[in-house]
């Protein structure tokens, strides 16, 4: 079993992804988890592991402003069933503000004494690179 840096926790954003460098609009998806490391999204956009992205996030510590980060894809697994596609991917952050990571950090470590201790990492049957989501 993979082990991660940083903790999960279930914390659902609305976010925006594009890949890096694309004039493509950006794509509207949803967090299931996030970390100082990363998160884990729902979108309908397949992307192989190891695909650099674009992420406008609107983080619930500052209200005021949507954040611009840059991510690494490091998992892919469709999760959508019927006529509907939906992937789960995870997303490694890549060069996080140090001002942002420690904002970040605070933000779920006063979640996280709200909940329930962090969940495992169960195994799954994703396409994986060498790296981390977080």
């Amino acid at each position: 079993m993979e082990t991660r840096q940083y903790c999960r926790l279930d914390r659902p954003l609305v976010l925006s992804l594009r890949r890096q460098g694309s004039q493509a609009p950006f794509c509207m998806a949803q967090s299931q988890d996030l970390s100082q490391g990363g998160l884990c999204l729902v979108c309908e956009q397949c992307l192989p592991p190891g695909a650099h992205l674009e992420l406008v996030v609107q983080f619930p510590f500052r209200l005021t402003s949507r954040v611009r980060l840059s991510g690494r894809v490091t998992s892919c697994t469709e999760v959508g069933a019927g006529h509907r596609r939906l992937f789960r991917l995870g997303v490694a952050f890549c060069q996080l503000p140090s001002d942002l990571f420690l904002e970040l950090s605070l933000f779920l470590d006063r979640l996280a004494a709200q909940r329930a201790p962090c969940r495992p990492t169960p195994p799954s049957r994703t396409l994986r690179n060498a790296g981390n989501a977080g």
